[in-house]
């Protein structure tokens, strides 16, 4: 496994569903905040403002990317943390 298939797979090889939405949401946000401002700057005339964009972009997707990486990783330490306390109540 390489690349995108390996970030989107758990420890156990099969797919995640937090972060393939994770991505699509990724995804999403950058198609989405692009076409709105193409929308805005040749649909409705205005002005492209570059201090705006260069603050609200970034701080949307640093914001998704890490909530999503959050929810994977606090998902692996439960899942991790309940197969130890497995395997002591099997011994």
């Amino acid at each position: 496994m390489s690349g995108l298939s390996a970030i989107l797979r758990a420890a156990s090889g099969e797919f995640e569903t937090t972060r393939v939405l994770g991505t699509f949401g990724v995804l999403l946000y950058a198609l989405g905040a692009h076409g709105l401002l193409l929308f805005e700057t040749i649909g409705r005339g205005r002005p492209f403002d570059l201090a705006t964009y260069c603050t609200a972009f970034p701080g949307g997707l640093v914001l998704l990317i890490g909530t999503a990486g959050g929810v994977a990783a606090l998902k692996d330490r439960q899942v991790a943390r309940s197969r130890a306390i497995e395997k002591e109540t099997a011994r």
